[in-house]
């Protein structure tokens, strides 16, 4: 029988430690799961696109017990789709109908706002997630793969040697650039929008508050900027796993540009900046069914599948009013 469940909003500041709790207690056993902090939730907090409007708590006996985020940012409208993030159920409170609950609930924040497809994923691992997933209406969209390697040095696998390679400045006229960059580079993806050129200036700026140590590299051809690169070592993370590791965040190349091994060229530069920094191992996520075959790229230079994480979509269709209501 389903718990008697008591479903509320998400209050910023008041909420924080039983947010954060929640999820890292739902979480944790998860593959090199980091738990989340307060700190960490204040700084998302200070970001100019927060918003706590799909963010609720689900509590048994007056007690928090699991929580749940449906994110319809302004930038989501174009697509229309949702994202939601849980939910996440303590042990204790598991198959208790506690999860279908803010489930439900985070659909009709989703509706209510105006979304017409909610989106929601799990990884490989997590088998009940997958099944819960299903089990509620959910299909398979995407694919995306975690992948790894270690710091060997490696060199003459097709990587362009002539582009010349510029860091990134933290200015308005760098940032305006990479914006650009990104939002050519990423208009095939799936799901994918940049957002306001303000949003993101915001978000560079931002980037490495934390301690994450963060590099950014152009292409250059002719002195014009054709791709682009986003390295990144997580200090903290790496310290709370014992590895010493760093990230590509994200690497792009305008269309008319590919197939010529400045991506290739990117990569490499970026394992010689890890390594140069003392990191052992590099570790990336792509989308499998990327139309620009970048997958294929990153094995070329070496990264190899260690996980895997599947995205789900969800039809929302509208909340049809009651018989009599006069709607």
């Amino acid at each position: 029988m389903a718990a008697e469940v008591s479903i509320r909003r998400y209050e910023p500041g008041r909420d924080d430690e039983m947010w954060v709790g929640t999820y890292n207690r739902a979480r944790a056993g998860a593959p090199e799961f980091v738990p989340e902090t307060v700190e960490e939730l204040g700084r998302e907090r200070e970001r100019p696109w927060f918003s706590a409007a799909g963010r609720f708590l689900a509590e048994m006996d007056s007690v928090v017990v699991a929580r749940v985020d449906a994110s319809y940012r302004d930038e989501d409208r174009e697509l229309g789709v949702g994202f939601i993030d849980g939910p996440y159920v303590v042990p204790e409170a598991q198959r208790r109908g506690i999860g279908k609950a803010l489930l439900e609930r985070a659909l009709a924040s989703l509706r209510e706002r105006g979304a017409r497809r909610a989106e929601n994923g799990a990884g490989d691992w997590n088998m009940a997630a997958l099944a819960f997933l299903r089990k509620h209406g959910f299909e398979p969209s995407h694919t995306y793969s975690r992948m790894e390697r270690d710091l060997a040095p490696v060199s003459g696998i097709g990587e362009n040697r002539e582009v010349e390679l510029a860091p990134v400045r933290v200015n308005d006229e760098d940032i305006a650039v990479l914006y650009r960059l990104m939002d050519s580079a990423y208009a095939e993806y799936h799901n994918f929008t940049m957002g306001t050129l303000e949003h993101f200036n915001w978000f560079v700026r931002h980037q490495g508050d934390g301690g994450t140590c963060i590099e950014r590299y152009f292409a250059l051809e002719s002195g014009r900027p054709v791709g682009y690169v986003v390295m990144a070592i997580e200090h903290e993370e790496n310290g709370r796993l014992g590895v010493k590791r760093g990230g590509v965040y994200t690497v792009g190349v305008l269309k008319e540009h590919r197939g010529r091994g400045i991506g290739t060229r990117l990569l490499l530069h970026t394992l010689e900046r890890l390594r140069a920094l003392g990191m052992e191992s590099a570790v990336l996520s792509v989308d499998d069914q990327n139309v620009t075959g970048a997958r294929r790229v990153y094995e070329r230079v070496g990264f190899r599948v260690v996980r895997r994480f599947t995205s789900f979509e969800l039809a929302l269709t509208p909340k049809r009013d009651s018989p009599g209501s006069g709607k």
